[in-house]
C-alpha cells in the first residue's frame, strides 16, 4: 500500500481521513486513496478541499438592529451598539441575494436564519417580514429552512409573541442567578431587576405554549462555575417550565475570564470538526444593517465584508475565500499545518485569535491520543462528528 498521509487512521476495517471524514475500505486501490485524499504529501490539498467545498447546508446571520434595551459588561459587541439604529435590512435585497445563491449552488438542502442583534425582539415586525418572504422563496426553492433568534427577554408584547411564534426556536440569555445575572446586565430604562423581569416573561412564554422552543443560554464568570450558584439556576428555570435539555449553563463568553488561556485549553478540549463560522466558506455570512454582507457577526468592519446584498454570487464568492486564506490562523500556522487531528480543531472559535496562536493553547496530543483510541475500538467516525450538527 501507498504511503497514507497523517489524517488517516485504520477504523476498523476501514480507513478514515479525519480531516475530509472519507472513508475507504483497508484494501482501497491507490488510485482511490489518491483521489479522497488518503495518500502522503496531498494534506495541503485536503484541508483546502474540505474548507472549499461546496455547500449544502447555510446559515444566514440577520442583524436586524444595533439598538439594544441592555448593556451587559461581557457583550463582545458592545462596541456596536446604539441608542438609535438608522439603518434596517432590505427585505427584497436579501431575498434576491438568497435567491441567486440557491441559483448559484445547486446541492443545497436546507439552512438556517438566525436574528442576532442588538435586541432582535426590538424589531419583531420587521423580523416577521423577513421570516414569511424568506419562507415563501425556500418554498419555492424547494429547500428546508429554520429560523432562531437570540434574544435578551426583557420585553414581551404582541409583535414580540408574534415574532417568536414564527421561529423554530429561540435562545434566551441568562447569565446565572440573579446577583450574577444582574451584575453583568443593566437595564437602559432602568426599571426594576433584568433577572427578574426575563424569567417572568419566560413564565408567560411557557403558559403560552412555547416550552419546546425556549433555549437559555448562560454567559457566566468565574464566581458563577460552582456547584451553589449552578444548581440555583437550573432550580429556578425548572420550576419556570424550562426543559432541563434546554438549559446550557456554561462559560460561553470570556470576557469576565480570570484566566482566559485556560478555559480556552479546556473548550479545546473537545472535538469541533467544522471550521469556525467566521471559515464556513459560502455557508455562513452576517448580513447586518447596511445590507452589506460580512464573515463575523462579531466584527462588521470593512476588513470583513465579503460585499453587498447586491453583489454577484461569483464575486462574494471569490471575495470570500480570498478573506479565509488570508486570514485563517490554522493555515498559516507551521504547527497546525502539521498536525494529524486539524480536521477534529480547525483552531476553534476566531474570538480565540485576539488572545493566542491556536497552537499555543491547543491540545493536540491528547486530541491525537483519544482519536488513535476511537480508532481503535471502531467508533473514530462517532468520535469525529461528535458536534458536526447541521444548521
Amino acid at each position: 500500500m501507498s504511503q497514507l498521509n497523517r489524517f488517516v487512521f485504520r477504523n476498523g476495517d476501514e480507513l478514515f481521513n479525519i480531516t475530509n471524514k472519507k472513508s475507504l475500505p483497508v484494501g482501497a486501490s491507490t488510485s482511490d486513496l489518491e483521489q479522497f485524499g488518503f495518500l502522503e504529501g496531498g494534506e495541503e490539498k485536503v484541508v483546502r478541499d474540505y474548507i472549499f467545498r461546496e455547500p449544502k447546508t447555510f446559515e444566514i446571520k440577520l442583524i436586524s438592529t444595533w439598538t439594544c434595551n441592555l448593556r451587559c459588561s461581557h457583550c463582545f459587541v458592545l462596541h456596536q451598539l446604539v441608542n438609535k439604529d438608522k439603518g434596517s435590512i432590505d427585505v427584497d435585497k436579501l431575498c434576491g441575494f438568497m435567491d441567486s445563491y440557491f441559483g448559484a449552488f445547486s446541492k443545497l438542502t436546507g439552512g438556517r436564519i438566525q436574528f442576532v442583534g442588538g435586541e432582535t425582539a426590538l424589531t419583531a415586525k420587521k423580523n416577521i417580514e423577513a421570516i414569511e418572504r424568506v419562507t415563501d422563496l425556500c418554498n419555492t426553492r424547494g429547500v428546508k429552512i429554520r429560523f432562531h433568534s437570540n434574544t435578551n427577554g426583557l420585553e414581551l408584547d404582541e409583535d414580540i409573541l408574534d415574532f417568536y411564534t414564527k421561529l423554530s426556536n429561540f435562545t434566551i440569555s441568562l447569565d446565572g442567578p440573579k446577583h450574577l445575572h444582574d451584575a453583568q446586565r443593566k437595564a437602559l430604562d432602568g426599571r426594576g431587576s433584568p433577572f427578574d423581569r426575563t424569567m417572568e416573561n419566560i413564565g408567560r412564554l411557557v403558559s403560552l405554549g412555547m416550552r419546546d422552543k425556549i433555549m437559555v443560554q448562560s454567559a457566566v464568570s468565574d464566581e458563577g462555575m460552582n456547584k451553589e450558584c449552578i444548581l440555583s439556576f437550573y432550580k429556578s428555570l425548572l420550576m419556570t417550565g424550562v426543559k432541563f435539555e434546554n438549559i446550557h449553563y456554561k462559560v460561553s463568553v470570556p470576557t469576565e475570564w480570570h484566566d482566559p488561556g485556560e478555559k480556552f485549553k479546556e473548550a479545546r478540549a473537545s472535538p469541533f470538526p467544522v471550521p469556525c463560522c467566521k471559515y464556513r466558506w459560502m455557508t455562513d455570512f452576517t448580513v447586518c444593517t447596511d445590507n452589506n454582507i460580512y464573515c463575523d457577526y462579531f466584527d462588521t468592519t470593512e476588513k470583513n465584508k465579503i460585499g453587498s446584498l447586491l453583489d454577484p454570487i461569483e464575486n462574494l464568492a471569490t471575495k470570500h475565500r480570498q478573506l479565509i486564506e488570508t486570514n485563517m490562523p490554522v493555515l498559516h500556522d507551521p504547527k497546525c499545518k502539521s498536525c494529524p487531528v486539524i480536521g477534529i480543531c480547525w483552531g476553534n472559535c476566531c474570538n480565540t485569535y485576539n488572545l493566542y496562536k491556536p497552537s499555543e493553547i491547543c491540545d493536540a496530543e491528547g486530541l491525537h491520543e483519544r482519536a488513535k483510541k476511537a480508532a481503535s475500538a471502531g467508533k473514530l467516525f462517532d468520535f469525529a462528528m461528535c458536534r458536526d450538527k447541521s444548521f
